[in-house]
């Protein structure tokens, strides 16, 4: 410490300046004592101070760091994502990276990836059109299938809604074509037979000629037309089973539901299978038989009772129905074709492309 008067140096311990001879006092002591510790203090807050600045930048060097290495594996992890083929997760993360990590060159990275992802999609979208072009199946399944695939990979593909709209077309291409492949059997029998209705309503007259014989010959016992009946039966024994064949088969037909319901299937099957045993019955047997008894023959004449007055009205209303069926199915027809062709002609300005969908 020094004097207060001739700032000598004295002892800590002095009470007089062994210069000047100045006493001094408790005060003057004190007072050296704290601008001493002072000075002494001055040290210590700057390096203490300078330990902060070095710790708070060592910091945000670190986050620094920390925060690149994060950034660095998102990219990688997108890379792989492309080299595995998961095109659209690989496109979401690097939209999300972008906004993220913003900074040093990741956003051209970003952008590389982006750009390589695009002409991607781009090229498979060209693969589409050249499959679609070259595919020879009759319900573009094919097609179908990888367009489906491109939907799934490329979500973000600005040739996304066109991809969709395509792939409507060929869904309603394939409901359609099914509808007319369907219908395809009734009307090859309908072009075939074009006077099926006429055809049938001269069957159901020889029936009921037939029928009206072996009525007359059981119920009234009437001899002249037992023997008409018989020789017609002699006669024409192999058209009869072809008439039989041809209504009660028709519920098997290409012309099932949609000409002949079932109950109208049901009704002509039933009313040959009445119309010809009964006659069948009066041809094996001896005129002795008592034919008229016999519980079988005996229902069978009532249910042709109550089946004939149906059939020729059931006959004369399939008109109308086959008119309309060869309309709609001209009609599903041509809605075929323009979809097929729709679908064929789909056009494209990209050249060829290559992908790993």
């Amino acid at each position: 410490m020094n004097c207060p008067r001739c700032n000598s140096e004295i002892l800590q311990d002095d009470k007089f300046c062994n210069n000047c001879g100045y006493m001094l006092s408790k005060n003057d002591l004190h007072l050296s004592q704290h601008k001493h510790k002072k000075i002494k203090a001055v040290p210590i807050i700057i390096s203490l101070c300078t330990v902060a600045v070095l710790s708070t930048g060592a910091f945000v060097g670190f986050k620094f760091f920390d925060r690149y290495k994060q950034a660095q594996a998102q990219l990688n992890m997108i890379d792989r994502l492309i080299a595995s083929n998961y095109y659209s997760e690989a496109y979401n993360q690097a939209k999300s990276f972008k906004t993220k990590y913003n900074f040093g060159s990741f956003p051209k990275e970003v952008d590389s990836r982006l750009k390589t992802l695009n002409k991607d999609s781009d090229d498979a979208y060209k693969q589409c059109i050249q499959i679609l072009s070259s595919d020879q199946t009759e319900n573009f399944s094919e097609s179908s299938a990888y367009l489906k695939s491109y939907v799934q990979a490329f979500d973000y593909s600005n040739k996304k809604n066109s991809i969709n709209t395509l792939l409507k077309s060929i869904t309603d291409y394939q409901s359609k074509y099914r509808e007319l492949s369907q219908k395809s059997e009734a009307k090859q029998t309908l072009t075939s037979n074009t006077d099926l209705l006429s055809t049938l309503n001269s069957e159901v007259s020889e029936l009921q000629t037939l029928h009206k014989l072996a009525d007359e010959a059981v119920n009234q016992n009437n001899q002249q037309s037992k023997s008409q009946l018989i020789s017609l039966w002699a006669n024409n024994y192999n058209e009869y089973n072809n008439i039989y064949d041809t209504f009660s088969s028709l519920e098997q037909s290409g012309l099932y539901d949609y000409v002949f319901s079932k109950d109208d299937c049901d009704l002509l099957s039933k009313f040959a299978s009445d119309s010809l045993l009964p006659a069948q019955a009066v041809y094996r047997y001896d005129t002795a038989v008592d034919l008229k008894s016999n519980s079988t023959i005996a229902n069978s004449f009532n249910e042709y009772n109550n089946i004939e007055p149906k059939i020729s009205s059931i006959i004369s209303s399939k008109k109308s129905v086959i008119d309309d069926f060869n309309k709609n199915y001209d009609t599903l027809e041509q809605e075929v074709k323009d979809l097929h062709d729709k679908i064929k002609n789909t056009e494209t300005t990209s050249g060829s492309g290559a992908s790993n969908i």
